[in-house]
């Protein structure tokens, strides 16, 4: 009995039994080959010498650029659904290269346009307040301001400071007004003359007095104003959602040559694993035992046996082996424990078993009242009822957390 078929017989205990392979196919038939060992899914490529010099690594780095580009606009795209046929695109790495440097500039400055704006409506939310204010106390824009002996400021103040600033203008000729504000705030009309501007400045400065201010091309009447204000923010609006329509056009491009750009991504990563002769590519890794007859299966599927040079060995202990852990059940949603304390070695045991007993027996002792278990057994239950996930966390890791919440 080799080591593999003993570790296959220790169940929980020990990780995925795994595999070292040597691969040895055409050089012609590379990538075709690396797009079946990719779809296997749980192969993994260990690096070896690099015999030729390779431009992959500029092609996955255009690639990564590619994806990243293509996560910022499925964040920022927010238009309407088209359905678009992109049947006749070419798919090849160029191509694909060729559209992302078509319309990477067009993407930055879309997005930097659409923070400019929303930043600009902001702004004009801000002034939209300001006047309604104005319009409901019956005051006009060209009312405050400096003017040639006196001074008018309006704004916000915090309701706890009004004293403060009743102090600050003991014998001078400021005087003030308060009408009810913002929520904790008032809003306040202050005057004086010119010669207490000054002082008044760096009082309002200490109270943080919130002063009002307006754009110059503004109409004074503040009813007309805040007309004006309210045309220009739908204006705005409407700039960010063309601006974003456009963006959606463009992810949906995006979305049809993603499975193809993460295919080329997994490609290219890979091809920085293999040597290559003159006419022969030499792949080496590690796959699961279960998985070997695929791997032979989709192999053949490409070239020929007689052209081929497949060979398996087990793994020896000074190897660095991947490590799949291959608790199901009750021991799965335990799982979680052992990686956090780190992957264990492959030739070592996994302790997730371990964990399961402790962690049942340590949080029974915490928490032994039958309300606390009253609970996290109807926590528990109403896990089990969600399909689609919860919040955040996909339908693997609810699963997850609904067997922790009932074996609590």
């Amino acid at each position: 009995m080799t080591l593999e078929d003993e570790k296959a017989n220790k169940g929980a205990l020990i990780a995925t039994p795994m595999k070292r392979f040597y691969l040895a196919v055409p050089i012609e038939h590379e990538k075709e080959i690396l797009r079946k060992i990719s779809g296997i899914g749980t192969v993994q490529s260990t690096r070896v010498p690099i015999t030729e010099e390779d431009a992959s690594a500029e092609v996955f780095m255009k690639l990564l650029r590619l994806h990243s580009k293509m996560n910022v606009i499925s964040l920022e795209a927010k238009g309407k659904e088209q359905k678009v046929d992109y049947a006749e695109e070419a798919t090849n790495s160029y191509q694909i290269r060729s559209f992302v440097d078509q319309i990477e500039t067009k993407l930055d400055e879309s997005i930097k346009n659409i923070e400019k704006i929303e930043t600009e409506i902001n702004n004009l939310r801000v002034v939209e307040e300001r006047l309604g204010f104005l319009n409901m106390y019956g005051l006009r824009i060209d009312e405050i301001g400096n003017f040639k002996y006196i001074f008018v400021k309006a704004g916000f103040l915090n309701n706890a400071l009004l004293p403060k600033l009743s102090a600050y203008l003991l014998g001078t000729s400021v005087i003030y007004v308060t009408k009810p504000g913002r929520p904790r705030e008032s809003f306040v009309l202050i005057t004086g003359l010119n010669e207490d501007q000054s002082l008044l400045e760096t009082a309002l400065k200490l109270l943080n007095f919130e002063e009002f201010a307006f754009p110059q091309d503004l109409s004074p009447e503040s009813k007309v104003a805040l007309e004006e204000v309210k045309h220009r923010i739908l204006f705005k609006e409407k700039e960010i959602q063309d601006l974003k329509e456009d963006l959606s056009k463009i992810k949906e491009k995006f979305d049809f040559f993603e499975p193809y750009v993460s295919n080329a991504l997994k490609i290219e990563e890979a091809k920085g694993f293999i040597a290559r002769t003159e006419k022969k590519s030499l792949i080496y890794g590690w796959i699961p035992s279960e998985k070997i007859e695929l791997l032979k299966t989709q192999i053949e599927e490409v070239v020929p046996t007689e052209r081929i040079y497949l060979k398996f060995e087990d793994p020896n202990p000074e190897d660095k082996v991947p490590v799949q852990l291959k608790s199901k059940g009750i021991l799965g949603s335990f799982e979680i424990f052992t990686y956090l304390q780190g992957v264990p070695n492959y030739f070592e045991i996994s302790q997730t078993p371990i964990y399961t007993i402790l962690y049942m027996l340590m949080f029974g002792m915490m928490f032994g009242d039958m309300g606390g278990g009253t609970i996290f057994i109807i926590l528990g239950f109403l896990l089990t009822r969600l399909r689609k996930g919860l919040f955040v966390f996909s339908s693997s890791a609810t699963r997850k957390l609904e067997c922790l919440a009932l074996l609590h």
